[in-house]
Parts: C-alpha cells; structure tokens; sequence
C-alpha cells in the first residue's frame, strides 16, 4: 500500500537536493525541458505545460482543481456564505438580547468558522496527486518519493523516445490492485485512480467532487 507523505504542494515545492538514482531519467530531463525553463523546476513552475488541469496557487503553497468547477464553487460557497448573513443580522441579535440564550450564536460562529476553514483546506489541499513520468523526470529527486510513495520501482525510460517502457506487473502487485496508468505513464498503487476531470491519477481516490473544486483523496 501506498505512504500517506507525497505532497505535490509542499514536499515539491522547495527545490529538491536528492541526486537522482536513474540514470536513465536523469539523461531524459534536458530533452523535456520546455523553453525558458531553469535546469531543475520546481513542480508548479512546469506543471502548466506538463501536469494535468488541477492549479497551483500562492506561488506552489496552494492547489485546487480545474477551472471548470467554478460555478460549482460559487454555489458551495453561496450556501455558506448568504444564510450565515441572514442569521447573524436578523436571528442572533434577537437570541442574544430577547431570549438571552447567547451560547446559540457563539456555537454557530464557531460552527462557520470550523466549517469555512475545512472548506479551504480541502479545496486548496493537494489531494495526492501521482505525478505524470515526465514530471517525475523535470525535478530532481521527485523519482525517489514516488517510488516510495508507491511501494514499487519506477519503470525503466527509452533514451530514444523519453518514454518510459510499459512495465510487466507481477501477479502479486495486480492482485495487490497495482495498475499501469497509460496517460500519465506511472504504475498506480491500490485504490489510486485517474479523475477525468483533473486529469491526473490520485491516491487513495474517492471522487472528484466539483463543489469543493478538487478531488477527495489520500492528503483531504
């Protein structure tokens, strides 16, 4: 099974200083390195050109999901947001001055507060995200954390095509639930799977949920 420590938005967002144990991988990273990139990026720095439709936000300390949940969004926070209005204008005055049953309002505060800031935390939250191989090949050592993230080696690399080679899984990982991602060219470890929404493979996979705009996964 899977670790619960790879974190996209803050394990990768400091540069990384682990030499790289595959040569292989190591030979690939100036081939995919998109124009005007430095030599070793940081994940949000390329994740436009090679992650999938999940954001980077607050310069790579934040990540949410595609833009196309917006709406969704917007009405999630609607329904906090305007009824929260409504009782402490109209209903929590009343409570506090009239019926002098003040721990009411106190409680729903705190209520909101607890409420809103699980909100942000899971939208903004990196769900555990698997990196596609060629992220894996743009920062240095982020190979090695998803090997053992994962449980499991990492698939060799054709120098030719800077593709990684379709790895033939034992029978004891395809019983275990281990399974080759054909888009984002990594092996998935159990219950990770590809959200068609955000595009890329998560672990410990829930559901893509479009209110919070992002995944429910291993790290939310």
């Amino acid at each position: 099974p899977a670790a619960s420590g790879l974190s996209l938005s803050a394990a990768w967002n400091g540069a990384h200083s682990f030499a790289s144990s595959t040569t292989a991988v190591t030979a690939a990273r100036d081939r995919l390195l998109p124009p005007g990139a430095r030599r070793f990026p940081r994940v949000f720095e390329v994740w436009h050109q090679l992650g999938g439709h999940n954001r980077f936000l607050c310069g790579g300390r934040c990540m949410t999901g595609p833009a196309d949940d917006f709406w969704f969004n917007c009405c999630a926070w609607s329904f906090i947001i305007f009824p929260s209005i409504f009782y402490f204008a109209v209903c929590a005055g009343y409570l506090w001055n009239e019926l002098h049953a003040w721990p009411l309002p106190i409680l729903t505060a705190l209520v909101l507060f607890s409420t809103i800031v699980f909100m942000l935390l899971t939208s903004c939250t990196d769900p555990g995200i698997l990196p596609r191989f060629q992220l894996q090949a743009m920062v240095d050592g982020l190979e090695e954390e998803v090997s053992r993230a994962i449980g499991a080696e990492l698939p060799a690399c054709n120098l030719e095509t800077n593709e990684p080679e379709r790895p033939q899984l034992s029978e004891d990982m395809q019983s275990q639930g281990y399974k080759w991602c054909d888009t984002c060219k990594v092996i998935r470890p159990p219950r990770c799977s590809h959200c068609q929404y955000c595009d890329n493979c998560v672990l410990t996979f829930d559901h893509h949920c479009p209110f919070v705009n992002n995944c429910v996964g291993q790290r939310n």
